[in-house]
């Protein structure tokens, strides 16, 4: 998952060498940008507490930490996924073709 996360990352971070792909930021376009931070954020928060729910001693002596930090995690990938397809559909990025 973390490999993963940073492909993406590593991926995304082409749009730094396209200006248009970011000017949405520069511009200050507000939703889009709220858009932006909730993504980051939430698939943060879902990227930090994803190893923790295959730790087998959490989820047998904490049931009650391992269920409430997975609805947590759900709730973040859902956050997240959402506001990346909005994030996809209107606006450009990735690498100039």
């Amino acid at each position: 998952m973390t490999l993963l996360a940073l492909g993406v990352a590593g991926y995304t971070s082409m749009a730094a060498w396209n200006p248009d792909a970011i000017d949405f930021i520069a511009r200050r376009d507000g939703f889009l940008r709220q858009s932006l931070i909730v993504h980051a954020l939430a698939g943060s928060v879902a990227l930090a507490l994803g190893p923790f729910q295959f730790l087998s001693r959490l989820r047998n002596r904490h049931r009650r930490v391992h269920r409430a930090s997975g609805w947590v995690y759900l709730l973040c990938i859902l956050i997240s996924g959402l506001t990346g397809l909005w994030l996809a559909f209107f606006t450009p990025g990735g690498p100039p073709v």
